[in-house]
């Protein structure tokens, strides 16, 4: 992850996600990923989906553009990789 992307969610971002959040992270760069590294909170529930067909994946799709999330369950959705 590039250094402007860290310094950028650390101002920006960081103070969203609070300790027991269920949180989404759109394209993750790895598992985990740079951001769930950044946050480094073992109480967040940190899940991931991709257009990708990674095995780590929480939600791989199950279609072009469907994956199979439930709905309203997460305190923040997140994406730096788009």
């Amino acid at each position: 992850m590039h250094t402007n992307s860290k310094l950028l969610f650390a101002k920006y971002g960081r103070h969203f996600i609070r300790p027991g959040n269920r949180v989404l992270e759109i394209g993750p760069d790895g598992f985990p990923s740079s951001y769930a590294k950044l946050v480094d909170d073992s109480t967040v529930n940190w899940e991931t989906l991709d257009m990708a067909d990674w095995k780590d994946l929480t939600y791989p799709r199950s279609g072009e553009y469907s994956f199979p999330i439930p709905n309203d369950v997460f305190d923040v959705v997140l994406t730096g990789q788009v």
